[in-house]
């Protein structure tokens, strides 16, 4: 019987994935037979028997192999019983994982008996990390927080003071804990359900407060199937003449005040302590950091930013994606 295992496969690649077995298990091949191919992150390779025989493979499509692994035998005469090839495997039954899948599994503590399948792959992984959103026996009231970090926690927190029904959070970074809440999948889990007759409300608890563009784009995206919840601290003032779209996603902290017939635009946050004055509008997706101050009648484009403590002079016109600098005066247009 000739052993055949899998010759080295350059000078970086140490593993290969079962891409094609090209004869029958158990078939007569000649000497110099290609009979399978694997595939390394720069190319494939044919494995070849090195006699004539009956062909044996201890490999399956899919399967992540190594250098040096046995993976068949020809034997000079047929074979009925397996083991007495590759003898009585005690790991018969025990998983195997690709390279990708394994980082997935280790990454959100998986469980990897959970799996019905031998070889698992990195798509096995993802739909049983999409799967908890899946399972989920949705009620009307139920909201859905998506993101687990520090803007998240003071989203939650108004959440718990306006008696909204948080059932779980979406992250791509697995927390052991987040406040006692189940972790339901990643970020783009939420999909899963898009085309449920009912869906939970959400929450955009990830700040992307370097990165409003992102933080628009998740909106945005989400917006088409979803609504978002509106944050407003029951410690913060807001005149009973500001406008506000329902279910638009504004999130408005403890402290701020919000004045007569201000427009805010969805999914933005008036951050603790900022101040917005009468008739100001201020656009989609901005953040008016903690204890910043807009006098009257002033007008925020877009995904702007006015940082901490700064303060906007009277009528003051501030473009979209502009960034205004923590302490700073602005007294004319930007």
């Amino acid at each position: 019987m000739i052993k055949i295992t899998i010759p080295k496969l350059g000078a970086s690649d140490n593993s290969a994935t079962v891409v094609d077995l090209l004869v029958p298990n158990g078939s007569f091949v000649g000497k110099d037979t290609i009979f399978a191919e694997i595939e390394t992150s720069k190319s494939v390779h044919e494995i070849e028997s090195e006699t004539e025989g009956y062909l044996y493979y201890n490999l399956e499509i899919g399967r992540e192999v190594t250098v040096g692994e046995l993976v068949a035998i020809i034997s000079q005469s047929e074979v009925h019983n397996r083991e007495e090839l590759f003898g009585s495997k005690k790991n018969q039954h025990e998983k195997r994982t690709s390279r990708k899948a394994a980082l997935l599994i280790d990454k959100y503590k998986l469980d990897i008996s959970e799996f019905d399948v031998a070889f698992i792959r990195e798509k096995d992984v993802l739909e049983k990390i999409n799967s908890p959103i899946e399972q989920l026996t949705l009620k009307e009231e139920d909201v859905i927080i998506l993101g687990c970090g520090g803007h998240a926690l003071m989203c939650l927190d108004i959440a718990i003071k306006m008696n909204l029904n948080v059932i779980g959070y979406l992250d791509d970074n697995k927390k052991d804990s987040f406040r006692g809440l189940p972790w339901l999948g990643l970020l783009d889990s939420i999909f899963k359900i898009s085309n449920r007759e009912l869906k939970p409300k959400l929450i955009l608890g990830i700040g992307f407060l370097s990165n409003l563009k992102k933080r628009d784009q998740i909106y945005l995206k989400a917006r088409q199937y979803f609504e978002f919840v509106n944050l407003i601290h029951p410690k913060s003032i807001v005149e009973s003449t500001a406008s506000i779209d329902n279910n638009s996603g504004v999130q408005i902290m403890a402290g701020a005040i919000i004045g007569t017939e201000v427009t805010l635009g969805q999914n933005t946050i008036v951050n603790s302590g900022a101040i917005i004055s009468h008739h100001s509008k201020i656009g989609r997706t901005c953040h008016i950091t903690p204890g910043a101050c807009l006098a009257g009648n002033v007008e925020v484009g877009d995904r702007a930013t006015i940082g901490m403590n700064s303060t906007i002079f009277l009528g003051v016109k501030i473009p979209s994606d502009t960034i205004v600098q923590n302490l700073s005066r602005v007294d004319e247009d930007l």
